[in-house]
């Protein structure tokens, strides 16, 4: 799945490169699940949209699906640009979560550092979690909340890696690499 500035979510983490209070700050509480799977076909973005105009500020829902929900995604870019932080949390196949969150201000699309800076404080809180979890004993939540943080810190590595290094080759004269197919 292809990454820009305007879609990376901001669930847990480290180095902060931008500071900003509009940005989110994870959800504490497990959010609601929309199963799309249960909605037809024909229905199924409106179900989307309408959960999340009913967000409130800082709200967030979990979107489940059979089908990659890449096009909800490219929807929600164009109908509310700057207003939503897009998290997956499974990329299937078979099966496709997204946490969905509204953010805090509709200030419109974060910048990349922005988006960089609340992904890793999003990792970082995942990751304080599941060492929480292993202390506390609770093995199996522990190692569920890490493999959300695995998971997280690929896609991150991924998309830092494509963002970075096809702007370095341009900086020192090297046509940029196109970027993968999705």
């Amino acid at each position: 799945m292809r990454f820009t500035a305007t879609t990376f979510s901001k669930p847990s983490t480290p180095l902060r490169l931008a500071l900003n209070t509009s940005a989110m700050p994870p959800t504490a509480t497990a959010p609601r699940t929309i199963d799309l799977r249960t909605f037809e076909a024909a229905s199924r973005l409106a179900a989307a949209f309408s959960a999340f105009d009913t967000l409130a500020a800082g709200g967030s829902f979990v979107l489940v699906a059979y089908e990659d929900p890449a096009p909800l995604l490219e929807r929600l870019q164009r109908e509310r640009p700057g207003r939503f932080e897009w998290s997956p949390l499974e990329e299937g196949p078979p099966l496709f979560r997204v946490e969905v969150a509204r953010r805090r201000t509709d200030a419109g699309p974060r910048g990349v550092a922005e988006a960089l800076g609340w992904d890793h404080d999003r990792l970082e809180d995942i990751e304080r979690m599941a060492f929480e979890e292993r202390g506390a004993g609770r093995l199996a939540e522990a190692a569920a909340v890490y493999g959300k943080f695995a998971r997280g810190l690929r896609r991150h590595i991924g998309f830092e890696e494509g963002l970075l290094f096809r702007s370095s080759r341009g900086a020192r004269g090297f046509p940029p690499k196109p970027a993968p197919p999705r």
